[in-house]
C-alpha cells in the first residue's frame, strides 16, 4: 500500500468512527433515523478520504493567523448548533463527558466545513461565457408561476388559518382593519375583494410577485454567469418541494415578507456591485421604494431591515458622494410614513392592536417570559423587575403557563386577561420600563435569560428538535372561535361547505393528499428536515459564506444586510417556532452562495495584477532616486 493510501485511510477511519459513536452507537448524542445516518456515514468517508487533498490546499490561504480563529469560531459555533441542544440544554448535566462529546463533535465537523470552503475554491458552477438569452427568464417566471397556480387549484381557494380568516373578514368589511396584524396586507386584500370575493385572486398575485421576485434575481445571475444547469436545478427541486409548495399557497403576510426581503437583498447588491445597472433604470427607484414599504409594513419586526437600508443609503450618500441616494432615503421614508399614516387611515384602518410605549409589546413578552424562567429555577428576581411583570400577569399564572417555545400560552390566557381587567390602567408597561427590569434580570440571572432566548428560537439555530416543535407548513382552512352568523354567511362565499361549529376544511384526498403526505414524511428524516424545514444548517453555511466573502471580496458584504438585521430582530423577538417566520432564512442564503460565487471568480488574478502594479510604482520610484 503506498504511503498517499495511508495518508488517506487514517482521516477517514477517523471520521466514520466519530461518526458512528455520535450518531449511530448506543453513546449517541443525537438520534436521527437509519437514512440519515447512511448518509452521514458515507460523507464521513468521502470527505476523511479527501482531507489531506484540501489541507493541501487550503493551507495557505486559510491556515493562517486571524483566519484559523475565525474557522475555529464557526467550528464551535456549528457544532453547538448540532449537539448544543442535548448537550447543554436538554438535560442541563455538565461535565467531562460533556466537554468530550463537544471536542469531538468539533473534530467530525470541521472536514465538513474545510470541504464546503474547498469546494468554494474550487467551484465550477460559473460560465463566464455563455451567451446570454432573456427568454430565459421568461421560462423561470412561468415555471414557478404555472406549477404553484396548479398547487393553488388543487387545494383551491388556498390555506387559511385563523389568522388569515381574521384577516380575511377585515378585508371583507364585516371586521374593522384593525393592527393586530399589520394592516398593509389587509388593505391589498381588500382591493382584490373588490374584484372576486375569494382569497384565490389575492393568493394568485402572490404567486406571480414571488414568481417575478425569483426569475429576476435569477437571470441577473445568470448574466454574471451562473451555470444554466444550477439555475434550472435549483429552479425545479424549490418550485417541487412539497413544504415550498404548501407555504407559497397559504394567505399569510410571512409569505410576501419572505420574498420582499429578497428583492431587497437583489436591490442592495445592485447598490454594492452594479451601481450602474441600477441607476440606468429609473423604474428600479420605484421598485426599491416599493419593495421597502412591503419590509417595513408587512411584519413589525421589518423595522430592523428598514434601519440598515436608511444607514446604508445615508453610507452611499456620503462615501460615493451622490445626492441620488440622499433623495431615494428620504423619498422611502416619506412614502413608509405616507403608507402607514394617511394611506392605511383612508382605507379605513383603526388604530386598535398597534404596537405602541404603553401596550404588550414583544419586549415585554421578553422580560415576562424570562422571568417566568428565573423564577422556575428558584431564582432571585430584582424588585423591579417584578413589579413591571405583575402589571402583566402575577407571578403565580406566569409561572403555571410558562412555555418555552410558545408565548401564546401568555398571550392568549383567559386567567391572564381577567387579571389584566382588574388591574386596569395598572396593567400598563412601558417599553422603557420593560427594557430596564430586563437588563437587571439579565444581571441577576443571566443563565436563564440567555436559555431563555435559546429555547425561544430554537427554530432558527437547533438542529436537534427533542422537545420543540416546528409548524412547518399549514394546511386547509381553520375557522377562528365564536364566529357570528354573519361572518359564517362572508366565508360560505369562499366554502359553501363552512359551518362556524365545525374546527377545520382540509383536503383528503387524490394530489393534494399525496403532496401533504410527502411533506409529512420529509419531516421524519433528519437530514431532509434539516434541509426543507429548519434553519441551523443555513447559519453554518452564512457563516462560511461571510469568511469566504472576507478573503475574496469585501464589497459584498453589504448584500448580506437584509439578512442579518432580519435575523437580529428574530434573535430577540422570535417565541412561537413557524417555519413560515424564518422562510427567508435558507432562500436568501442559498442566493447568496449564488451571489458569492458569481462575484469572487477572479479575484485572485485580481490581486495578482495589484502586487505586479505595485512592483512596478517600487521599480520607477527606484529609477527615479
Amino acid at each position: 500500500m503506498k504511503r498517499e493510501d495511508l495518508k488517506r485511510i487514517g482521516p477517514t477511519m477517523v471520521l466514520v468512527l466519530l461518526c458512528y459513536g455520535l450518531f449511530i452507537s448506543k453513546y449517541k448524542v443525537v438520534s436521527m433515523d437509519t437514512i440519515s445516518q447512511v448518509i452521514f456515514l458515507f460523507t464521513s468517508g468521502l470527505i476523511g478520504y479527501y482531507v489531506v487533498d484540501m489541507y493541501q490546499f487550503l493551507k495557505e490561504k486559510y491556515f493562517r493567523w486571524p483566519t484559523v480563529i475565525w474557522i475555529i469560531l464557526i467550528t464551535l459555533v456549528s457544532s453547538f448548533l448540532l449537539v448544543g441542544k442535548p448537550l447543554f440544554i436538554w438535560d442541563r448535566e455538565f461535565g467531562i463527558k460533556t466537554i468530550l462529546l463537544y471536542l469531538l463533535t468539533n473534530i467530525w465537523i470541521l472536514p465538513y466545513l474545510l470541504s464546503f470552503i474547498y469546494c468554494l475554491e474550487k467551484k465550477t458552477i460559473i460560465n463566464k461565457n455563455q451567451p446570454y438569452q432573456k427568454k430565459h427568464r421568461w421560462i423561470l417566471f412561468a415555471t414557478f408561476f404555472i406549477i404553484w397556480e396548479i398547487v393553488l387549484l388543487i387545494f383551491f381557494p388556498g390555506t387559511l388559518t385563523s389568522d388569515s380568516i381574521d384577516q380575511w373578514l377585515q378585508a371583507s368589511g364585516v371586521r374593522e382593519i384593525t393592527q393586530y396584524h399589520p394592516a398593509l396586507m389587509t388593505v391589498l386584500m381588500k382591493f382584490t375583494y373588490q374584484i372576486v370575493q375569494n382569497p384565490a385572486l389575492f393568493l394568485s398575485l402572490q404567486i406571480a410577485f414571488c414568481s417575478y421576485v425569483l426569475s429576476t434575481f435569477l437571470d441577473y445571475l445568470y448574466k454574471k454567469g451562473l451555470s444554466l444547469k444550477v439555475i434550472y436545478t435549483f429552479t425545479i427541486v424549490f418550485v417541487l418541494l412539497p413544504t415550498n409548495q404548501l407555504l407559497i399557497i397559504s394567505l399569510w403576510k410571512d409569505i410576501i415578507y419572505t420574498f420582499a426581503l429578497l428583492w431587497m437583498t437583489y436591490f442592495f447588491m445592485l447598490f454594492a456591485l452594479d451601481e450602474e445597472l441600477f441607476t440606468s433604470k429609473k423604474r428600479h427607484y420605484v421598485y426599491f421604494i416599493v419593495c421597502m414599504i412591503l419590509v417595513s409594513l408587512l411584519r413589525y419586526n421589518g423595522v430592523g431591515p428598514l434601519l440598515f437600508a436608511i444607514i446604508y443609503l445615508l453610507y452611499l450618500t456620503f462615501r460615493r458622494k451622490q445626492r441620488r441616494y440622499l433623495i431615494l432615503n428620504v423619498t422611502m421614508v416619506a412614502s413608509i410614513i405616507f403608507v402607514n399614516g394617511p394611506f392605511l387611515k383612508w382605507c379605513g384602518t383603526t388604530s386598535e392592536g398597534q404596537i405602541s410605549t404603553t401596550s404588550y409589546s414583544p419586549i415585554t413578552n421578553l422580560v415576562t417570559r424570562s422571568t417566568a424562567r428565573a423564577a422556575l429555577e428558584h431564582r432571585k428576581i430584582p424588585a423591579f423587575t417584578k413589579k413591571v411583570v405583575e402589571a402583566y400577569g402575577s407571578m403565580e399564572l406566569l409561572t403555571e403557563n410558562y412555555n418555552p417555545y410558545n408565548v401564546d400560552t401568555f398571550g392568549f390566557n383567559e386567567e391572564i386577561h381577567e387579571y389584566q381587567e382588574k388591574l386596569k390602567d395598572k396593567a400598563t408597561i412601558s417599553n422603557a420600563d420593560a427594557i430596564k427590569a430586563y437588563l437587571l434580570l439579565f444581571f441577576s440571572a443571566p443563565d436563564q435569560v440567555i436559555l431563555e432566548r435559546l429555547d425561544g428560537m430554537d427554530l432558527i439555530w437547533n438542529m436537534t428538535p427533542l422537545d420543540s416543535f416546528n409548524h412547518r407548513y399549514g394546511y386547509g382552512i381553520w375557522l377562528p372561535a365564536n364566529l357570528t352568523k354573519e361572518e359564517e354567511k362572508e366565508l360560505k362565499k369562499i366554502n359553501p361547505e363552512i359551518n362556524r361549529n365545525q374546527e377545520s376544511y382540509v383536503k383528503d384526498e387524490g394530489i393534494a393528499q399525496t403532496i401533504q403526505k410527502t411533506a409529512e414524511k420529509m419531516g421524519s428524516i433528519y437530514i431532509i428536515d434539516n434541509i426543507a424545514s429548519r434553519c441551523g444548517l443555513y447559519i453554518i453555511i452564512l457563516m462560511l459564506l461571510l469568511l469566504y466573502t472576507w478573503k475574496h471580496n469585501k464589497s459584498l458584504f453589504a448584500v448580506y444586510i437584509p439578512i442579518l438585521a432580519n435575523t437580529a430582530t428574530w434573535v430577540l423577538l422570535f417565541a412561537y417556532q413557524v417555519y413560515r417566520y424564518v422562510w427567508y432564512l435558507p432562500i436568501i442564503t442559498i442566493f447568496m452562495f449564488f451571489v458569492v460565487c458569481c462575484f469572487t471568480q477572479n479575484t485572485e488574478k485580481k490581486t495578482e495584477k495589484k502586487k505586479s502594479r505595485k512592483k512596478k510604482t517600487k521599480k520607477v520610484m527606484q529609477n527615479e532616486k
